[in-house]
């Protein structure tokens, strides 16, 4: 009887568990279907193949993006090690530092022989629309990112060797193709197209700087490079790429034991899944852990999509305090929220990103405005930003760091534009590569010391 009477109570304990469980899981299930419902009420993409549909298909006529792909199989797949920006073993020269005649040769070589490669490119970026050849899923390879990338930086070394040989027109219009290119993949949903997008920015602006540094535009030149920075900047491709990953992140929690033993590195990679790691899922799965784990992702994307439309600095300490709870926070059993935590904090990290490439975007259209007010004043350096409003720029740009605006200062031979960046410490414009180069600081000085900016020292 005693016996009896401890089965009977171990029994209802199992039965009061069986109980909260499901009732805890059910209630996961209405919280994850009314922020489902949330997302599709605003358009946004839940499955991959409302992902797909999202990314929306492009005439081929029409299409920069295919024209794009076709260029760059025009151009050789080996080059010299010593090749400017495209050679594994180029030098990375500061701005305003001249190429030696080697590199000069090697550029000119380059370009000369793929000039009709180059034409492709550039033809092909006159298209309206874009939309790459890539059917979006969980497992999908994205091999034309590697290609844009190549195609900016292929861009650069024909903008750097125009510099190099006093080509203005051939420096600006490769210039314009090089955020033109970056503009391709806007329309792609993906977190990480984003990244690469925002990468040929970087190169596009580079590549601004130093012929800025090495040659005296036209008003007419630096205009058209103005167009197209304001153009980068007017598209919030943060705010889209977190939108797909969102959808992601959603595939993510329907995976069954299989398909995550065949994503788990000791899991054998493939067949039935260990017998541990398939007792460990279902217990996740049934007990209402990974609906909370699903509930708490939901939350925290949709928060970061609305982080990603408010104005910096508002949105970097949004998107910390998102990052900062899914971690875990001040909750003692964060490892409820697992998949969340692999997740969102590394999102969350790409508004620090972003937040330094609107800063470096600002910079450059507010120097480029500098050189125009220049050109009109027989060289003379504004006072300050505002002089350049409204003729130059319709308002002086903010530091995404702080909220002020940008920093200008006049330098022994040429300027700054500068933002605080990430630290909010004003460095007096003074950038990493600048200082290590002229001798001021040491290697291993952490980068947390120096400004996101732009000079033109000529």
């Amino acid at each position: 009887m005693k016996i009896l009477r401890w089965l009977a109570i171990f029994a209802g304990v199992i039965g009061l568990l069986v109980l909260a469980g499901v009732s805890f899981r059910a209630m996961k299930e209405r919280g994850i279907a009314g922020k489902l419902a949330k997302l599709q009420e605003r358009g946004h993409p839940t499955t991959m193949a409302e992902l797909n549909a999202w990314y929306v298909d492009v005439p081929a006529e029409s299409n920069a993006a295919l024209g794009v792909l076709a260029a760059m199989e025009m151009f050789p797949s080996v080059v010299s090690d010593k090749l400017p920006i495209i050679g594994e073993k180029s030098l990375k020269m500061e701005p305003f530092e001249p190429w030696n005649e080697e590199a000069k040769s090697l550029a000119s070589d380059y370009v000369s022989s793929n000039s009709a490669a180059y034409a492709a490119v550039s033809q092909a970026l006159k298209l309206p629309g874009s939309r790459y050849p890539v059917a979006i899923s969980s497992m999908a390879l994205l091999p034309h990112l590697a290609q844009v990338k190549g195609a900016a930086q292929k861009l650069a070394l024909l903008a750097h060797l125009g510099a190099e040989e006093g080509h203005r027109e051939h420096a600006t219009s490769a210039i314009v193709d090089g955020f033109r290119l970056a503009r391709t993949l806007e329309p792609e949903p993906i977190f990480i197209a984003t990244l690469v997008r925002n990468a040929c920015v970087v190169i596009a602006a580079s590549s601004c700087e130093r012929v800025l540094n090495r040659l005296d535009l036209t008003d007419e030149q630096l205009a058209r490079i103005q167009g197209q920075v304001a153009a980068t900047l007017a598209t919030n491709v943060l705010a889209r790429g977190i939108a797909g990953e969102t959808a992601f992140g959603l595939d993510g929690f329907t995976m069954g034991a299989g398909q995550m033993a065949m994503m788990n590195p000791l899991g054998g990679g493939g067949g039935a899944p260990p017998l541990g790691l398939w007792f460990v899922y279902t217990l996740y799965d049934w007990s209402g852990l990974r609906g909370a784990d699903q509930e708490c992702y939901l939350d925290a994307m949709i928060r970061l999509q609305e982080a990603a439309t408010q104005e910096y600095p508002q949105s970097l300490v949004t998107a910390s305090n998102i990052a900062f709870e899914v971690k875990g926070g001040t909750n003692a059993w964060p490892f409820v929220k697992s998949f969340s935590r692999a997740l969102v904090p590394s999102l969350a990290f790409g508004f620090g990103r972003d937040a330094h490439l609107t800063a470096r975007q600002r910079c450059a259209i507010a120097a480029l405005a500098v050189e125009r007010f220049r050109i009109a004043h027989d060289g003379k350096l504004p006072a300050t930003l505002a002089e350049v409003v409204p003729r130059y720029l319709a308002a002086v740009p903010t530091d995404p760091f702080d909220g002020n605006p940008l920093r200008f200062r006049p330098l022994a031979k040429g300027f700054v534009v500068y933002s605080l960046g990430l630290d909010g410490v004003d460095n007096r414009g003074l950038h990493l590569k600048n200082r290590l180069n002229r001798g001021v600081v040491r290697q291993g000085d952490p980068p947390s010391q120096y400004d996101v900016t732009f000079s033109v020292e000529r």
